[in-house]
């Protein structure tokens, strides 16, 4: 099953563990697969850069990059209208529409709020891995 993981589960996976991590799990166990755009890539590496400068001994921007490695890249063609309340959000919608599964697992409020017609289906951690594992 493909998965966008927005930038802030897997940046908080990483971090904190709890479930985001439950989620990372999935995908180092193989049980999902991380879809990705290169503006999905950008995103992680630009949070993880910032995030890196505050907390250098974790070294997040080194566990970013073996995520990004194991994505699945996706082209997705631009969305013909605004989906989300924030635009910058509409990256990760796109992106899932070009999935199989056209699943979205984030924290985001805004992302969570997408209209049910839009296609994809939105889902907090604990919600995407209490339905499908």
């Amino acid at each position: 099953m493909e998965v966008v993981i927005d930038t802030n589960v897997l940046i908080s996976g990483m971090i904190w563990a709890g479930i985001p991590g439950r989620v990372l799990e999935m995908w180092a166990f193989k049980k999902i697969e991380a879809a990705a755009s290169l503006d999905i890539i950008n995103e992680y590496t630009r949070v993880a850069k910032l995030l890196a400068k505050k907390a250098p001994k974790m070294e997040l921007e080194i566990q970013v990059e073996k995520f990004i490695i194991d994505c699945k890249m996706y082209h997705p063609t631009a969305l013909k209208e605004q989906v989300s309340v924030d635009p910058f959000d509409d990256m990760f919608i796109a992106c899932a529409l070009s999935t199989e599964s056209k699943i979205i697992v984030s924290g985001d409020s805004d992302l969570l709020d997408i209209p049910k017609g839009s296609g994809v289906s939105v889902f907090k951690p604990r919600e995407f891995l209490e339905k499908y594992f």
